[in-house]
Parts: structure tokens; sequence; C-alpha cells
């Protein structure tokens, strides 16, 4: 293939980038967050002419200028001038009456149509190995959110949400395949960059510690158990969804099957010395207490159950991030406090973002 006709490959996932013909052209070289808004907005309605004042909107929204018209040329102009300069021999932009567009003998390959090209095969193939090849390819395709320095336009904004979705469902999608193709050690990395690209994704936690316990490898699965239970209080304020607290308790009872030897059960039991009162997740609190309400029935004795909530001593929005950092501030001081004042017989667990409980 002669260098006119060769690809110009255009990244949008993680950052932006344009390569091919012996040339680059990304973010750093722009030097200009406005040069690559404009092109980047360009590229993404590649398909048709885009008007003058729609550009002026996308790329300045409400803000007010004496002259738009007269700016917009002017960039229109400067990026004109750079891409000349990375690619001599073409013509990137052709201006129509009162429009702009892509010039469409260009050929371009944009990150973000392939990825969904892919997604959408995969939708429709019937095969299981067809269905794994094209998500892998998407999921390799997906370098991070759309655009992440344009995050505050109100069309990358819409086109993020709309990626980052079809992104987590085709990783989620995979990971069940290779599941059930006994691919177990391809279904935790799968998990694991996604829980990267989205840590409060709870069926993602779910899946990671399932192809864990598949591979045998129970204490990275006990690990990721209580990471996610970590991430999801002190981030969302909830606790674990029944799906989370079963990936658990089969994690558990694998584990017990495993320890033959009561000497080695007692061993690992043993292994952890603990003083004072003891934490422990909600689905291990509510079997503590139905064992506990047991015991006193049968005893005659008395338990005592207490629910401590906390609260910002000032006036802030209960959605906004100052309410959310004050709580959890305040959680972190409220748990070193109760560790450290209750006895070791009693029992604490994190209900939600502001809330413990007591045994």
């Amino acid at each position: 293939m002669d260098m006119e006709h060769e690809e110009i490959r255009v990244r949008m996932f993680g950052q932006f980038a344009m390569s091919g013909r012996g040339a680059v052209l990304d973010e750093d070289r722009m030097r200009s967050g406005m040069l690559m808004k404009l092109m980047a907005y360009l590229l993404c309605h590649r398909a048709k002419e885009i008007s003058t004042q729609e550009l002026i909107e996308a790329l300045w929204g409400d803000a007010d200028s004496d002259n738009p018209a007269g700016a917009l040329k002017n960039l229109v102009y400067r990026l004109r001038t750079m891409l000349k300069k990375t690619w001599a021999d073409d013509e990137f932009i052709v201006t129509g009456r009162g429009t702009y567009r892509v010039n469409g003998a260009i050929p371009l390959v944009l990150d973000t149509e392939e990825f969904e090209k892919c997604c959408r095969a995969a939708e429709r193939a019937s095969e299981a190995e067809e269905k794994i090849r094209l998500y892998m390819e998407a999921a390799e395709l997906y370098k991070g959110m759309f655009l992440p320095n344009a995050a505050g336009e109100y069309w990358a904004v819409s086109l993020a949400t709309y990626f980052h979705s079809l992104y987590l469902t085709a990783a989620k999608e995979l990971a069940h395949l290779l599941e059930g193709a006994g691919r177990y050690g391809e279904m935790g990395k799968v998990c694991s960059v996604a829980l990267k690209m989205e840590p409060l994704e709870e069926d993602l936690y779910c899946l990671s510690i399932r192809a864990l316990q598949k591979q045998n490898k129970l204490n990275l699965a006990k690990e990721q158990y209580q990471k996610a239970v970590a991430t999801l209080y002190e981030n969302l304020g909830i606790s674990p969804s029944k799906n989370l607290r079963k990936a658990y308790e089969e994690l558990l009872k694998q584990t017990h099957e495993e320890e033959m030897s009561l000497q080695t059960i007692k061993a690992a039991m043993d292994e952890e010395k603990v003083e004072g009162a003891f934490l422990c997740e909600y689905g291990v609190f509510r079997k503590l207490y139905q064992l506990e309400k047991r015991r006193a029935e049968r005893l005659g004795l008395s338990e005592y159950l207490a629910l401590v909530t906390v609260a910002p001593y000032h006036d802030l929005k209960p959605d906004s991030q100052a309410y959310l950092d004050v709580v959890t501030d305040a959680m972190r001081a409220m748990e070193k406090v109760l560790l450290g004042t209750l006895r070791a017989g009693d029992v604490i667990t994190k209900y939600s973002g502001s809330q413990y409980m007591i045994l």
C-alpha cells in the first residue's frame, strides 16, 4: 500500500491521538485543548456536514463571545495549519457553505467505531468462541474513558457514558463466556482490567472472586471480597448485595471442603491474634447475630444490638462530595473508637456508609 492510501488511525479512548503515514499528532503536540476538541468533534460526526452554529455550541456552549464565528474560523485555520505540517499531502477539513466536515477521501480508522463494531458483532455471533474473540478485540480497543480531557463538554460526556456502559457490558459478558469455557485465568485478567476502569461495579467483583476461586486461589479470592466490601462502603455507602454475599459463601464452603485435617483448620483459625472487639462484614455479622440469639435464648442471657449513625455537624447536602468526605472521615474515626473501647466478645459491622452495628 502506498503512503497516500495508508490508513490513519484515530485513538479517542484514554487520550486523543492520530497516527499513520509515518507521523503522529496527539494532545501533547497540539498543545491546545480547543484544537483537540474541534478535531475530535469533526471526527465523531464525520458522516455529515456540521454547521458553524453547531460547532460554536459544541466548543463554547453558552459562553459569551463578541465574535464566535470569527473565533471558530481562526481555530479551524490553526487546526488546518497543524494538520498540514503533519500530513502535507492531505486536506483533512473540507469547507462548505457555512459548514465543515472531515474529508471522506482520507481513509480513517477510529477506535470508537471499531470498538462498537466488535461489540455489536459479538452480540450477533452464535458461536461462543467467535463471541469471545470479538469481545476480546473490543476490550483491547478500550484503553480508558472516551476523551478524558474533554470530560466537561456535554457532547463528550454523553459519548463517554455510552461507550463506558458498552464496555462494562462487554467485559461482563466476556467473563461469563470464559468461565463457561473453563478459561479461568483469562476470566480473572478480564475482570482485573475492567475493575481498574470501573472500581464500583459489583458484578465484576463477583466474577473476579469466582475466577480466583476456580483457580483455587482462595486467599486472593477472600482478599478481593474484602476489597469489594470496603470500596463499595466507602464510595457508595452500600452493603454487599445478595450476589456478592453468595459468592463469598461459596468461597467459604470451598475453603472448608478442602481443609480436611482438624489440626490444619485449627491452625488456620488461630493464626490471627485479635484483641478488642471483632470487626466483620455484614453477612458474617448476621450469622453471628443468629447464633448469639439462639445461645441467649437457650441460656436465658441478654444480648444487646446497637446502631451507631454518624452525621455532619454542619448543614451539608447529603449528595455532595463535602458530605461524603466528612462522613467517610468520621466513620474511620468511629471504627478506631469502637475497636479500641469495646470488649473482646463484642462484634462490629459497617452497615452502611454512615452506620455501624454492634452486638
